[in-house]
C-alpha cells in the first residue's frame, strides 16, 4: 500500500539578498573616496549657501535700519501680490522664450554651414567662439556704444544711409509695432550674440558624429536636401537639441550681466526680469529677505527646468539618434549600438523609396545638378553664409577695437567718422593713469585694470585646478562605477546644483563672507567660482570618460597597477582633449564672472576685470568723452579668453564630440 508524503506546512522565509561580492564591496568603496571630496566641496560651496538662503528669505532683514526679525512666509506672500513681480515674471517669459528660439535656431544654422567642407573652416570656427569667449560686462559696453542714443554706431550708421533723419534713443521710450518697447528686444539681440556660439558648438559636436554613410545612402536614394536634414541629422541630434534648448532657456531667465549694463530694468519697468528685481531689492532697497526670497522663486523655476533637462538626458531614443548629452550606453557596446542605428536609418531609407511612387521621395533627375560646374556653385555659395557668420561674430569685435584706438573728438561725432585718426592714448590711461583734460576721473579707475588681470588670472587658475582634480577623480567614478548605487542620486544633486542662479546664493555669501573675513579676498572668489564651475567640469570629464576603452585598464591591472595608478598613468593621458576642454570652461567662466565679483571683491588687492570695467562703465555715465578708455580696457579684458579660444577650439569640439556618441 503506498503512503503518501507526509506535507509539513512551514512558513516560507524569504531568501536573503546575496550579499555583494568582495570586488563590488571594493568597487563601492573605491568610488566613494574618489566622489568624497567633490561631494564635501559641493554641500560646502552650493547646498549649504542655499539652505542659508531658505533661512533668510523667512526673515526681514535690513542692515541699514538694524533689523534682522523672523516673518516666516511673509515675504513670499509680499512678493506674489506685488504687480512689479507679476510684471517681472512676464518680462521673463518673453525674454527667455525669444532667447530660447533664436539661440537654437541661430545656433543651429551657423553649426550646419560650419560642417560643410570649406578653405578655412577651421578659422572660421574659432572666430565663431569669440563673441561666446568675451565676459558679459564687455558685451554690454559694446552692444551700449551701438544703441547709444546720443553717439552709438547704430545710429550712425542709419542716418548715413538716409534710413533715419534724428538720432533714435534705442533702449529709451522707442517703440516697435506689434512687439512694443525695443529695449528688450535690442537687449535680447546682444544676448543671442553673445550665446549662440556656444549652442552652435554642441550642435557642431553631435553633427560630426552623424555617420557620413547615411547620407551617401540618402543621396543614392534620391533624397534632397531638406529630407537629409528631416530623416537623417534632426533625429541623430534631438538630444542636443534638448540640452540647448533646456540651457537657453536657463540662460534667458538667470540673465543679468545685460541687463545691468544696457538697461538697468529701464524705461520704466518694460526690462525688469526677475534677476534684476531680486538683485534691487536686496541692494538697492536693502531688502535681504525679501529680495531673497525673489530670487528662490527663481530658482524653483531654474531647478524644475533642470529636471527636465536630466530626465531628457536620461531617455533612451526610441529609435535612434545621439547628442551631446545622450542617454549613457557602455563604451563596449558602442559599436554594436552605431551599426544597429545604421541599420535602423537603411531601413528607414528603403520605406521613403518605395514611397517614391507617391511622390513624397522621387529620386532626382540626373542632370547638370550632378555636373562639376552645378558642385562648384555650390561650393561658392557656401561662402555667403561663412561670409555672414564672418561678419556677425566679428564686426562688434573689430568696432571696439577701431574705438579703442580713436580720440574721442571722433568718437563724438555726428555723423561717425568711419576713418578714425589712430592714436594710444586710451591704452596709455589703462597702463600708466596719465591724465588728460578729456578724460579726467577715468585713469585713476582704469589704472586698476592691470592690478585687477593679475587677481583674475590667480582666481581663474586656482578655480581651474581644483575643478579639473577634484571633477576629474569623481568623474571616473561616476563613469566606471556607475553601478554603485549611491552614485547616480549623487550625480543628479550634484547636476542640480549647477542649475540654481548665483545671484540666488549671493545674499548668503555676502553674510558669511563678512563673518568669517573673506569679503574682498581672492580665496572667497575662488570658492564662488568652485562652485558653479566644479559640476560642469565633472560633467564633462564624466562623458569623457566614458568613451575611454576599460580594457587599457584592464591590461594595466594585470601589470600589477593599482586604481589609482590606472586612473594617472592610463585614463588620465588618454582623457587630455577633455581636460582642456573641461579646463577651458572653467577658466574662461571665471574670468568672465561678475555679479560675484562685484558684491564680493570691491577691494583692489582682489577685484577683477569685470569689476573694474563695470566701474569705468560707471564713471563714463558722467562724461560721454571717457569711452575711449573703456573701450581699451575691453580690448585688454578680452585678449585672454579669446586668445585661448582661439588655440583650442579643437579641443572644445573634440571634448563635446567624445560625449556625443553615447546613446
Amino acid at each position: 500500500m503506498a503512503t503518501n508524503p507526509v506535507v509539513i506546512n512551514q512558513p516560507i522565509v524569504p531568501a536573503r539578498p546575496a550579499r555583494k561580492s568582495r570586488a563590488e564591496r571594493d568597487d563601492a568603496r573605491f568610488a566613494f573616496w574618489l566622489v568624497l571630496p567633490t561631494l564635501l566641496v559641493v554641500i560646502g560651496v552650493s547646498i549649504y549657501p542655499v539652505a542659508y538662503a531658505v533661512w533668510t528669505s523667512l526673515h526681514m532683514i535690513n542692515p541699514a535700519m538694524g533689523m534682522n526679525a523672523w516673518v516666516g512666509l511673509d515675504n513670499y506672500r509680499n512678493v506674489f501680490v506685488q504687480q512689479e513681480f507679476r510684471t517681472a515674471a512676464a518680462v521673463t517669459f518673453r525674454f527667455a522664450a525669444s532667447v530660447t528660439i533664436l539661440t537654437v535656431l541661430l545656433g543651429l544654422g551657423m553649426a550646419l554651414v560650419l560642417n560643410q567642407p570649406f578653405f578655412g573652416r577651421g578659422l572660421m570656427r574659432s572666430v565663431l567662439l569669440v563673441p561666446w569667449a568675451m565676459s558679459g560686462t564687455v558685451v554690454g559696453v559694446v552692444w551700449a556704444w551701438i544703441y547709444d542714443g546720443g553717439y552709438g554706431t547704430l545710429n550712425g550708421v542709419l542716418y548715413q544711409l538716409g534710413i533715419i533723419d534724428t538720432y533714435i534713443p534705442w533702449l529709451a521710450n522707442f517703440d516697435i509695432p506689434i512687439l512694443g518697447q525695443a529695449a528688450l528686444y535690442l537687449v535680447v539681440i546682444a544676448f543671442v550674440w553673445n550665446s549662440a556660439p556656444m549652442a552652435a558648438l554642441f550642435f557642431l559636436a553631435a553633427l560630426q558624429a552623424v555617420p557620413n554613410n547615411l547620407y551617401r545612402a540618402a543621396r543614392m536614394d534620391g533624397a534632397s536636401a531638406w529630407q537629409r536634414f528631416r530623416h537623417i541629422t534632426l533625429p541623430w541630434i534631438m538630444p542636443t537639441m534638448q540640452l540647448v534648448l533646456i540651457l537657453a532657456t536657463i540662460g534667458g531667465i538667470m540673465a543679468f550681466d545685460l541687463i545691468y549694463f544696457l538697461t538697468r530694468g529701464g524705461p520704466g519697468l518694460e526690462t525688469t526680469v526677475i534677476s534684476w528685481l531680486g538683485y534691487n531689492t536686496i541692494f538697492g532697497f536693502f531688502q535681504f529677505g525679501q529680495g531673497t526670497a525673489i530670487l528662490l522663486l527663481l530658482t524653483v523655476v531654474a531647478l524644475a527646468l533642470a529636471f527636465v533637462y536630466m530626465r531628457m538626458l536620461d531617455r533612451k531614443p526610441k529609435d535612434h539618434g545621439a547628442g551631446v548629452g545622450a542617454a549613457e550606453a557602455s563604451v563596449e557596446d558602442l559599436d554594436a549600438d552605431l551599426q544597429r542605428r545604421s541599420a535602423q536609418f537603411t531601413l528607414d531609407l528603403a520605406e521613403l523609396s518605395r514611397a517614391s511612387g507617391s511622390g513624397e521621395f522621387k529620386p532626382r533627375a540626373q542632370g547638370w545638378t550632378t555636373s562639376r560646374q552645378a558642385r562648384g556653385l555650390r561650393e561658392f555659395l557656401i561662402y555667403i553664409p561663412v561670409a555672414a557668420i564672418f561678419l556677425w561674430s566679428l564686426a562688434p569685435v573689430v568696432w571696439l577695437f577701431i574705438c579703442s584706438v580713436s580720440p574721442f573728438t571722433t568718437l563724438l561725432s555726428k555723423p561717425p567718422d568711419f576713418t578714425p585718426e589712430v592714436t594710444l592714448e586710451n591704452y596709455r590711461n589703462v597702463f600708466t593713469g596719465a591724465s588728460t583734460a578729456n578724460t579726467a576721473g577715468v585713469p585713476l579707475v582704469a589704472q586698476r585694470l592691470p592690478n585687477a588681470i593679475v587677481n583674475s588670472t590667480i582666481v581663474a587658475l586656482s578655480t581651474t585646478v581644483i575643478c579639473l582634480i577634484l571633477g576629474s577623480l569623481a568623474g571616473y567614478a561616476f563613469s566606471r562605477y556607475s553601478r554603485v548605487k549611491f552614485l547616480q542620486p549623487t550625480l543628479l544633486g550634484m547636476m542640480m546644483t549647477r542649475m540654481i542662479p548665483n545671484l540666488a546664493i549671493l545674499v548668503p555669501w555676502f553674510i558669511l563672507f563678512q563673518t568669517f573675513g573673506l569679503s574682498n579676498t581672492k580665496q572667497g572668489l575662488i570658492i564662488c567660482y568652485v562652485s558653479f564651475c566644479l559640476p560642469l567640469v565633472l560633467w564633462i570629464m564624466k562623458t569623457y570618460f566614458d568613451t575611454v576603452p576599460t580594457n587599457l585598464e584592464r591590461a594595466a591591472a594585470i601589470d600589477g597597477c593599482s586604481r589609482l595608478q590606472t586612473l594617472y598613468r592610463v585614463v588620465l593621458p588618454l582623457a587630455v582633449p577633455g581636460l582642456i576642454a573641461a579646463g577651458l570652461f572653467a577658466f574662461i567662466a571665471s574670468w568672465n564672472e561678475f555679479i560675484f565679483a562685484l558684491i564680493l571683491a570691491q577691494d583692489v588687492d582682489s577685484m577683477t576685470v569685470t569689476y573694474v570695467i563695470a566701474q569705468i562703465f560707471g564713471v563714463i555715465q558722467y562724461g560721454p568723452q571717457n569711452y575711449g578708455t573703456l573701450f581699451a580696457a575691453g580690448i585688454i579684458a578680452i585678449i585672454p579668453p579669446v586668445f585661448l579660444a582661439f588655440v583650442f577650439q579643437r579641443f572644445l569640439v573634440q571634448g563635446l564630440t567624445a560625449g556625443s556618441v553615447k546613446g
